[in-house]
């Protein structure tokens, strides 16, 4: 899947199996931080590194040992850096997904379970081929290493993000899996090619020919259409005229801000899918990310410390928009929860509670997205009408918030 920075992992395909294997410490050490640099969980990929070397050659190697030291300096000076300029070593964001979080709760391995499942049949593949044929039975060269250590790598990140963060994750997240994969087609394929004379290696070929046509035709769907339209577009009206019969969240907004934001200075706060509208929105106008994961240290306190929907009042927001397919209603009046993408999140969560005379727009949108498709609501509320949520409200968004996923469950249904 196409996930922002985590793309670039491609470049690192071709020089994984130089980077696994070279003694040349200081430029495998930066190539390992410069991975650590696109994304802060590849720091997996070096311990599953080290933890295979280690065991493979039974002993610490001097390489292993610098290599170590160059992705620490580097680390240091990145924590470093994030502390002089933001107050905290990490991005805002991981500190975000763990507020609330209670360790265990959140299992991410259902975004795991699939592509688990074609690497095992890979596996599967290789080693019977080799079980078949003695002249490949003890031949073991780096791409088993490197299907190895990727393997590692996606249990270090599995455990991880269902300890660390109270969050559920995206396809983008499971980066060592699409590089386990790669290196597992890659194996099989060569040995299938060096035993092509005996009719399982046909086989071999023939079904990985299959798999490589069937997961090329999936892997384009129209999300990942609608995300290289918006890279290649070079201002929103273009980007909504590409691929139109496809609906995103972001031609959604695009739509919005030709039909509401083309006039005077306001503040927009919106939580989840704000993307495009904080992105492609007009330069008079602020921008608020409610689920804090783009915003400074000082709002994740306040929500940490139960302050909010003080926080954000003191912005002075003239809009509040929301994505729902149900929100918290009593009669005559409307809460919306922020954030809601949490599977775990027990404190930190906002409520923000209006009269339904504060709907400034409400619109039925339609979404086709991945292999479902469905119909939610885009609600604009005059955040200026904003009231005091009832108590029976509040224990509501608590009943919800003390069970994992359920307040994502209700508030988008459609997504189970």
């Amino acid at each position: 899947s196409l996930g922002l920075e985590t793309t670039l992992f491609a470049l690192a395909v071709p020089a994984l199996p130089w980077l696994l294997t070279t003694r040349s410490w200081l430029g495998s050490g930066l190539a390992f931080a410069a991975l650590f640099l696109v994304r802060l969980d590849a720091a997996a990929l070096f311990a599953a590194h080290a933890s295979w070397r280690i065991v493979s050659e039974r002993r610490v190697e001097r390489t292993l040992v610098l290599q170590g030291l160059v992705l620490a300096l580097v680390a240091g000076v990145y924590f470093a850096l994030n502390w002089h300029w933001f107050g905290v070593p990490v991005p805002v964001s991981g500190l975000a997904k763990q507020l609330g979080n209670v360790p265990g709760e959140n299992s991410v391995l259902h975004l795991y379970e699939r592509p688990l499942a074609v690497c095992a049949v890979l596996a599967l593949a290789h080693e019977a081929v080799r079980a078949y044929d003695r002249d490949a039975a003890g031949d073991r060269d780096v791409l088993d290493r490197a299907t190895g250590v990727l393997a590692l790598s996606a249990l270090i990140t599995i455990v991880y993000y269902s300890l660390g963060s109270g969050w559920r994750v995206w396809p983008w997240y499971s980066w060592p899996l699409a590089l386990c994969f790669v290196f597992s087609y890659a194996r099989t394929l060569a040995l299938g090619l060096r035993t092509s004379r005996s009719t399982l290696g046909r086989g071999v070929l023939a079904s990985l020919a299959a798999l490589a046509l069937y997961l090329g035709v999936q892997g384009m769907g129209a999300n990942k259409s609608d995300t290289l339209a918006a890279l290649a577009a070079h201002d929103a009206p273009q980007y909504a005229s590409m691929f139109p019969i496809i609906p995103s969240f972001n031609k959604d907004s695009v739509r919005m801000i030709e039909r509401m934001f083309a006039g005077p200075a306001q503040t927009i706060v919106m939580g989840d899918r704000a993307g495009g509208l904080g992105y492609w929105l007009p330069p008079q106008h602020q921008f608020v990310h409610s689920e804090g994961l783009v915003g400074d240290a000082a709002f994740l306190r306040a929500r940490a410390e139960g302050r909010g929907e003080a926080f954000v009042d003191q912005l002075q927001p003239d809009l509040l928009i929301v994505d729902r397919d149900r929100l918290l209603t009593e009669p005559g009046s409307y809460g919306v929860a922020e954030p809601i993408q949490g599977a775990s999140m027990h404190r930190g969560v906002m409520l923000f509670c209006f009269p339904a005379s504060a709907i400034r727009d409400r619109e039925l949108l339609p979404l086709g997205y991945g292999s479902w498709y469905t119909e939610r609501t885009r609600y604009t509320f005059d955040y200026r009408a904003r009231m005091p949520c009832s108590a029976s409200m509040r224990a509501t968004l608590q009943r919800l918030l003390a069970t994992p996923e359920a307040l994502r469950d209700f508030s988008m249904s459609s997504e189970r």
